[in-house]
């Protein structure tokens, strides 16, 4: 670890935690790109031999590793470097750029941070945080968000511009609730005066970070020319994941809106009886074990202590087969990846109205042709389609080329 008297103060802080993937090599390596770039990168439970890796890749006071003896999840990972950041004694003004370790960025997305916070700056703002827009990894030009809100009834985060193309936005800052930390600018004192992230190992604990920096009387906003690409749940699906976005809703709502306890506890417990419903039973039964944890405060069970339906290679498969899904391109990815022969495609339809009728004739089909193998796009995860009774089905991410493990 570097020493933190030895950091002059003109650099910017890069918060980055890594379990040791190789895209966060390639990403050290564009953020050195950036004149008076730190990197603090956190080790969170790497093997041995990847902290050796990363160590000579950041090198002797060019950066700073922290290394964690197991995975604490993005949650405690970045903690860890926000503390680092904090045991230097940096000025309150110095920048602090927390970065998610499989965010692809440019030479304009720490530039265009800084500048809209300058812009901030120069309009009497008290500012907190400034935001990336972030765009798919996937469908390079389609925006994920530009900052958001929670839909404090439905669980959901309201992302401003989702869907829209990159070149439909306009570059002025967007005020927002909140910005994900997968690319976030702020400054030494909202560390100091905001402190950490909550110990909630991930998902949520950005979100009620931003909404106690509002609280405290600081703005937040996106700066659409900064931009990142970041993989969606296309390419990362949720499976164990369920667990602390069940509880750490809970727990957020808990805190900022305690009257909505009962109906967040209640919509969790339908989201668990939606899987299982599925014939995904495990994953039901994260759910039932965030409502437990959520209610009872900061404290998670870990990754590893988890159990759920992993994804496994596919097939084989029955010769005759129909397969389902509600994303149109998954349908051309199984017929270029698997041939059309014996295969019949059924598109379940975008809008959910539409997915009603067509879900209930694939039931309907699924119980008269028993010797057709039944295979179902895994967006059902995230798109509300109607369960299949009476048959096993295939659960099946064309992305991925990988199949939900049933056993």
């Amino acid at each position: 670890m570097s020493d933190p008297g030895q950091i002059p103060p003109d650099r910017v802080f890069v918060v980055i935690v890594t379990m040791g993937d190789e895209a966060c090599e390639r990403q050290i390596r564009a953020v050195r790109r950036n004149p008076g770039a730190f990197p603090v990168l956190v080790l969170n439970g790497c093997a041995p031999d990847r902290v050796e890796v990363f160590r000579r890749l950041i090198g002797e006071g060019e950066g700073a590793c922290v290394v964690l003896p197991e995975n604490r999840g993005g949650s405690g990972g970045f903690r860890a470097g926000m503390q680092y950041v904090l045991d230097t004694g940096a000025p309150d003004s110095q920048f602090v750029w927390l970065l998610d370790d499989d965010a692809e960025i440019d030479s304009g997305t720490l530039p265009e941070l800084v500048a809209g916070a300058r812009l901030m700056e120069s309009r009497g703002e008290k500012w907190g945080a400034v935001g990336s827009m972030i765009v798919s990894a996937e469908f390079r030009h389609q925006i994920v968000e530009t900052g958001a809100d929670l839909d404090w009834r439905k669980g959901e985060f309201l992302a401003y511009h989702r869907g829209d193309d990159v070149r439909s936005v306009p570059g002025d800052l967007i005020p927002c609730r909140y910005c994900a930390a997968a690319s976030l600018l702020t400054r030494v004192e909202i560390l100091r005066k905001v402190g950490l992230f909550a110990d909630v190992f991930l998902h949520f604990d950005d979100v009620e970070w931003c909404f106690r920096m509002t609280k405290a009387g600081y703005r937040i906003a996106c700066a659409p020319k900064s931009t990142i690409h970041h993989p969606t749940n296309r390419s990362k699906p949720a499976t164990w994941v369920r667990y602390y976005d069940a509880a750490n809703f809970i727990w957020i709502v808990r805190l900022y809106r305690p009257e909505l306890t009962r109906a967040a506890v209640r919509l969790q417990r339908l989201k668990g009886l939606y899987f299982r419903l599925h014939g995904l039973k495990r994953t039901a039964n994260l759910y039932t074990l965030g409502i437990r944890d959520g209610l009872r405060g900061e404290k998670r069970l870990l990754r590893g202590e988890l159990d759920f339906e992993d994804y496994v290679a596919p097939g084989p498969w029955r010769k005759k087969r129909i397969f389902a899904s509600a994303v149109k391109s998954d349908l051309a990815r199984f017929r270029r990846r698997f041939g059309a022969d014996d295969t019949r495609f059924l598109y379940l339809g975008h809008r959910w109205p539409l997915r009603i009728p067509r879900g209930l004739w694939l039931m309907l089909y699924a119980w008269t042709h028993p010797r057709t193998e039944i295979i179902v796009g895994d967006g059902f995860r995230s798109q509300k389609q109607v369960p299949v009774f009476f048959r096993r089905v295939v659960f099946y991410n064309p992305l991925l080329d990988r199949q939900v493990d049933l056993r």
